[in-house]
């Protein structure tokens, strides 16, 4: 792929245009990954998911992170 070095280096945009193009497919990618993992989640581990939004949600505070562990 012509200018995937450009991201991640020194920050040095050699050429705006496939900077750009690079930049499209990667958030095309990310928004592919989270729609799939999010479908993954339900789909398998959709009871451990709901345990673990619970606890992140009750854990506000240090000695309720403590007692869920």
């Amino acid at each position: 792929m012509i200018g995937s070095e450009i991201i991640g280096r020194d920050g040095i945009n050699q050429n705006p245009y496939h900077l750009a193009v690079d930049q499209h497919k990667v958030l095309r990618f990310r928004q592919y990954t989270n729609i799939k993992q999010i479908f993954l989640m339900s789909l398998i581990h959709g009871k451990i998911y709901q345990k673990l939004r619970k606890i992140m949600y009750l854990s506000e505070t240090m000695e309720i992170i403590l007692l869920g562990l």
